[in-house]
């Protein structure tokens, strides 16, 4: 396991230096500086917004919502925040568009809006099934006199 670790360390090395070897070696369409800029930005939105978000939502589910619902109600969350974050860039760009692109002209707003009722109601169903399956299981207990004492 240990070689198998180091295999894919330096292999994972090796394809970040020939990314960064890329990058400069085409440096007048891959712009490095607007690109180490466009990093820092996401490392510092990512570290210092986002990931405190995720925390503090995730710590009022643990607070506010039963065991049994939370990790339906988590997984919906992150899926609808991984499809909103897709979209938000495609809504702000909306009618932007060269003549002749029709990609940008869609209402994704409303799109997004179908998206996450549509997460919402799967997920809904998905946990009434499991509430249906649980209220259908008959839990049996041996009588007193068959219980171990010890």
């Amino acid at each position: 396991m240990r070689t198998a670790r180091w295999l894919l360390g330096g292999l994972g090395i090796a394809l970040l230096g020939y990314g960064i070897w890329r990058i400069v070696e085409f440096s007048a369409a891959t712009q490095p500086r607007q690109l180490g800029i466009w990093l820092a930005a996401a490392l510092v939105l990512h570290d210092g917004i986002l990931s405190w978000l995720v925390v503090g939502a995730g710590w009022l589910l643990a607070r506010s919502v039963p065991g049994r619902a939370r990790g339906y109600l988590q997984g919906a969350l992150v899926t609808g925040g991984l499809v909103t974050l897709v979209a938000i860039p495609l809504i702000y760009r909306r009618g932007k568009s060269q003549p002749g692109q029709a990609l940008l002209d869609r209402n994704y707003l409303a799109n997004l809006l179908v998206i996450l009722g549509c997460i919402a109601v799967v997920t809904g169903i998905a946990y009434l099934v499991r509430v249906r399956r649980e209220a259908n299981v008959v839990k049996v207990r041996p009588p007193a006199d068959q219980t171990s004492a010890g």
